[in-house]
């Protein structure tokens, strides 16, 4: 209140840990026309980041819902409708 009263903004920062960081990445990336950049995981995120990422993806390789372009993954037309749960298993749990 005392903010308020005084005409300044509170304001809070959020530190996002490196996992929060990359999941945020994923989850913003992975919906975009641009897709989730491989090499931006691992020049950002690192090797470890990397090589989970490429594991996790192996799991649709079956599926029909992403579309590979070189070291870009987009979502195909029915990979949209799957988007939450691509993300999800794409994610680092730590």
């Amino acid at each position: 209140m005392e903010k308020l009263e005084s005409n300044k903004l509170a304001e809070t920062v959020e530190e996002l840990s490196l996992n929060d960081r990359f999941n945020e990445y994923i989850m913003t990336s992975l919906r975009t026309m641009w897709g989730t950049d491989l090499n931006k995981i691992s020049n950002h995120f690192g090797k470890e980041f990397f090589e989970e990422t490429k594991k996790n993806l192996r799991s649709f390789e079956d599926k029909d819902w992403l579309i590979f372009e070189e070291e870009k993954i987009k979502l195909s037309q029915s990979g949209k409708l799957f988007a939450d749960h691509i993300a999800s298993e794409l994610f680092i749990v730590q």
